[in-house]
C-alpha cells in the first residue's frame, strides 16, 4: 500500500507467510492494521497503528535506522499476547546491522504506566523509538540476531 488509506475495516496479515507491506509514504487512518500469523512490513516514513493478535505468531518489520530512528511513527499494541507470554511474536528492525553485542534496548514507561517507548541502540546510537501501548518493562523485550 502507498498513499493515504482511509481504512474503515481491518488490514490483517493473518496467514502464515502472508505479508502486508505499507509503503514509506503511506498514512493509514482509521480501522486497524493487525498482525496475526503473518508479517506487517512498514517501510521508511510509514504511519500505521499496529495491533498484535494475542495468539498470533507473526511480526512487525520496520525500517528504522541510525539515520532515521523514527521511520515508523505508529503505535504498537498487544505485543507479546496475554501477560507477555507469546514469545513467537517479533519486531524486526530490518535495516539495522551491527557488530555482535553492540545492540541494546531500554524502555521508558509513560507516567500513566499504560504505554511507553521502547528505545533500541546500535553501537551507542539510537536506531529506533517505538511507542508501545500496554504495560511493559525492559524485561519484556529480548534482542536476537536474525
Amino acid at each position: 500500500m502507498s498513499g493515504t488509506i482511509a481504512n474503515s475495516g481491518t488490514l490483517i496479515a493473518s496467514g502464515t507467510g502472508s505479508l502486508l507491506e505499507i509503503d514509506g509514504s503511506a498514512v493509514v487512518s482509521g480501522g486497524a492494521v493487525v498482525v496475526g500469523n503473518g508479517i506487517v512490513d512498514v517501510l521508511f516514513g510509514g504511519t500505521a497503528n499496529v495491533r498484535f493478535l494475542s495468539t498470533g505468531s507473526g511480526g512487525l518489520e520496520i525500517a528504522d535506522t541510525n539515520a532515521n530512528s523514527s521511520a515508523f511513527t505508529g503505535m504498537v499494541s498487544g505485543f507479546g499476547g496475554v501477560n507477555h507470554s507469546n514469545h513467537k511474536q517479533f519486531i524486526d528492525l530490518v535495516s539495522v546491522t551491527s557488530a555482535p553485542n553492540t545492540i541494546s534496548l531500554s524502555y521508558v514507561s509513560a507516567a500513566s504506566h499504560t504505554s511507553g517507548t521502547l528505545f533500541v541502540s546500535s553501537g551507542g546510537v539510537q536506531v529506533a523509538a517505538i511507542t508501545m501501548v500496554g504495560h511493559y518493562s525492559a524485561g519484556n523485550f529480548h534482542i536476537t540476531s536474525a
